[in-house]
């Protein structure tokens, strides 16, 4: 759903460009897009965008009626040491070991989803929260409608503030590995608390939003940033030349501006951004370590928008990472243009059999009867919603 919303905002701007904006305080979001988009949908001259704008409206309505909450206490709690409200997930891709008898400890078997996983961790509840956050918060920016600031305040205070369901501001428990005790700690499944973020700025630009709940959600912010910077396990991201180690600097920079601490912001992304360019990408544009994974294509795609996320940030800092080149001439956009060359043809993809197309238009494929999906790899379908992101690099 945040794919969805996500993609037909920035599709739009690809075509229609950008102009001056008032500050909406977003992270991750390009303000000038929201802006240009409103201006568009509020003239009502382009059926397009007032069409997307009602389905928007659609799914925040959705949300309102159907008033499903979400707790990490609504899980079973498995024991490791934690408590109902601590965050607890399992690696997506551990599986039982085959050479023990208990199946402890799990391996890793990169790239291959163990559904069991799913199951069993709170992923989904921070996905839901994330995902419902935004949507209301950007249906209520183009409509007003204060039933979303209502709604998404009892959503967050019940996830963020209610001592009996709130969710304690560390991820001591992400992603363990059964069988191993020191495990956990990777931020990954936290990087949807940007979209959220976004989310509570829009929302909280309505005089019926609680400043209590806002000062609460920035307390919650200000010490799940402790963990990440003063522990073991949350500073452990840091040392990851991947897009782990992409997503750490953006999770610290994108929350210490919603806690107002600019100046925090601003050090860590001048002492951290232009360094994951500098030891993620080559002066080719690869990046060695994402193209080592199973699934290569998605994870150069994910660091990407990653960086993406880092761009926007440098926009609300006023500090230029797009059009920075390395000591060897790596840069952002050498690594779009990299890979523009496999969508365009120029270059053949031999780093994965990855299909290169949606879901969906592979069930249409299939209706009309075609089975051999080679010729389209890197057709314009490969440009699925994270990379469809990347039109807003240009």
């Amino acid at each position: 759903m945040i794919s969805k919303i996500i993609w037909l905002l920035i599709v739009f701007l690809h075509f229609f460009g950008k102009i001056g904006a008032q500050s909406l305080d977003l992270i991750t979001l390009n303000e000038a897009d929201l802006i240009k988009i409103k201006t568009m949908s509020m003239s009502k001259s382009d059926k397009s965008i007032n069409a997307s704008k009602m389905s928007l409206i659609y799914d925040a309505d959705i949300i309102v009626r159907k008033k499903v909450t979400y707790s990490v206490t609504f899980n079973k709690n498995l024991g490791l040491n934690s408590s109902d409200n601590d965050y607890m997930s399992f690696g997506r891709y551990l599986w039982p070991n085959p050479n023990t008898k208990t199946g402890f400890p799990y391996v890793v078997k990169d790239g291959l989803v163990n559904k069991d996983s799913d199951k069993l961790s709170d992923k989904k509840y921070i996905d839901a929260i994330s995902n419902d956050i935004l949507i209301l918060g950007l249906a209520y920016y183009y409509s007003e409608n204060d039933a979303y600031v209502d709604w998404a305040m009892k959503l967050l205070k019940i996830f963020f503030v209610n001592e009996r369901t709130k969710m304690h501001p560390n991820f001591d428990f992400s992603q363990v590995t059964p069988g191993v005790s020191q495990s956990g700690g990777s931020i990954m499944e936290a990087v949807v608390l940007l979209n959220l973020i976004d989310g509570v700025q829009l929302l909280s630009r309505s005089s019926a939003f609680d400043k209590k709940l806002r000062a609460e959600l920035e307390d919650w912010f200000g010490k799940f940033l402790f963990w990440l910077e003063n522990t073991n396990k949350g500073n452990e991201n840091s040392k990851h030349i991947n897009n782990r180690g992409t997503y750490y600097t953006a999770l610290k920079c994108g929350m210490y501006l919603f806690t107002n601490e600019k100046d925090k912001a601003e050090d860590i992304f001048k002492s951290e951004a232009f360094e994951r360019i500098n030891k993620q990408i080559e002066s080719d544009g690869s990046m060695p370590l994402e193209l080592k994974r199973t699934k290569p294509l998605g994870y150069v795609k994910y660091n990407l928008v990653g960086f993406n996320i880092l761009i926007n940030m440098g926009r609300r800092l006023k500090i230029n990472l797009l059009d920075y080149n390395g000591p060897k001439g790596q840069s952002i956009k050498k690594a779009k243009e990299w890979l523009e060359n496999f969508r365009s043809g120029r270059k053949r993809w031999n780093y994965s059999d990855e299909v290169g197309v949606t879901y969906a238009k592979i069930q249409s494929l299939k209706k009309m009867g075609i089975t051999d999906l080679t010729p389209f790899r890197f057709s314009a379908d490969r440009y699925d919603n994270y990379l469809t992101i990347l039109t807003s690099i240009r």
